[in-house]
């Protein structure tokens, strides 16, 4: 964190001696001096009551008229859908800029997967116990503000606040920020606004180290300050928000630890409730739980962009191609080397792809990302199989 400050006012100071100006202003105007943001500042406001609507399937379930269970699951799923789509069509009506709406839909999609966690763990538990459910709001009130996605009716508590770790996490997620903001505006912006008429290898190329760093200010600032400062002030002692994933040898180990609530939920109330519910096999839930995850994903990209191109989609769904067939790296260095190789090429990769269409450049994907994909996948299972070559060589 100290190299952090040390980063952030001498750029800062060096902006001032060379263009007049601390950094360029522009985007933080855009954010935060703008009518949009108390739009979405009511958009916040109007998701979060609506999310109280997930105690209506639970009392439902707690009568003798209404408590039919297909009835109950329409009306659960129903007042998730509305949640969803009319996020997305407000965000698009509004036409708000990229932080504005991306901020909207993950705050939906968030008190989304709350609901469905609350209502099904509810329901769960009372047909567990042979008793009616019980809608309690101070309960789910506590609920929305702990930062996890699946619900325990009892979760692990502490005894205080600690109020210098607070200050402290508040101090991180400010010099995150202005990190992130000048790595952005400085070295991210410009080149994807040109991406559209540069060589996209150059493109590519110039945004491996700004988007890498990005992405680590990015978790750092979620998974590191906030969560942790919303677990501190909610007296939540449950502070497991993501494992070792640096050291991640395969992808799916990847996916397991470097976001714990989303993976937590989706293998509770997405993998589990598919084999549960549709008695398919381990490999389809698996698949399932993939295109779930994919679909989202691209979600974000469509509200970013404004149009549907399914690139990033296209990728996740591969990725499973690459978890099985790169399992013969698991644990070893070499399986780690891949990891980040992965991790550095594949962000910019990403945004350049999109960014360029968007600023009206020729589409790169059958160009650049379909070689990349082929050569990803060949180097991993040359990879996997030198790995597994070179173990049983040992054991002999």
């Amino acid at each position: 964190m100290l190299a952090g400050v040390l980063y952030v006012f001498t750029t800062l100071f060096t902006n001032l001696l060379v263009r007049k100006e601390p950094a360029d202003l522009k985007l933080l105007l855009s954010v935060f001096y703008s009518t949009h943001l108390l739009e979405v500042l009511a958009t916040f406001v109007c998701q979060a009551l609506y999310a109280y609507t997930a105690l209506i399937p639970v009392y439902m379930a707690g009568t003798n008229t209404l408590s039919n269970r297909l009835l109950i699951n329409i009306v659960h799923h129903t007042l998730q859908s509305l949640l969803f789509f009319f996020t997305i069509v407000f965000i698009v009506w509004r036409d708000w800029n990229l932080i504005h709406a991306v901020s909207a839909f993950i705050e939906g999609l968030v008190l989304l997967m709350k609901m469905h966690s609350y209502i099904r763990t509810k329901l769960e538990i009372a047909r567990t116990e042979n008793k009616p459910p019980s809608p309690d709001m101070k309960d789910f009130t506590m609920y929305l503000l702990i930062p996890s996605l699946v619900y325990e009716p009892n979760f692990p508590r502490t005894n205080r606040i600690r109020w210098g770790y607070l200050v402290e996490k508040t101090f991180s997620v400010i010099m995150g920020i202005s990190m992130l903001y000048i790595i952005v505006t400085t070295h991210v912006m410009p080149r994807l606004e040109d991406s559209g008429i540069v060589n996209p290898v150059l493109s590519i190329v110039s945004l491996l180290l700004p988007f890498l760093g990005c992405y680590l200010l990015t978790w750092f600032i979620i998974f590191e300050c906030i969560c942790n400062g919303f677990a501190e002030v909610t007296y939540s002692a449950d502070r497991d928000f993501y494992a070792d994933w640096w050291n991640s040898t395969t992808f799916d180990e990847f996916a397991r630890k470097w976001n714990k609530p989303v993976h937590e939920f989706l293998l509770r109330h997405v993998y589990l409730e598919t084999l549960d519910s549709y008695k398919i096999s381990k490999t389809y839930a698996t698949v399932f739980t993939f295109f779930m995850s994919a679909a989202l994903h691209e979600c974000v990209f469509i509200l970013m962009f404004r149009t549907v191109k399914m690139y990033f989609f296209t990728l996740q769904m591969v990725q499973l191609v690459i978890i099985v067939y790169g399992r013969g790296l698991r644990g070893s260095r070499l399986g780690n080397i891949t990891f980040w190789l992965g991790m550095i090429l594949g962000l910019p990769l990403q945004a350049v792809i999109y960014s360029r269409e968007y600023h009206g450049g020729e589409p790169i994907f059958m160009v650049i990302m379909m070689p990349a994909m082929i050569f990803g996948f060949g180097g991993v299972l040359v990879a996997s199989l030198m790995h597994l070559s070179k173990t049983r060589k040992k054991r002999a």
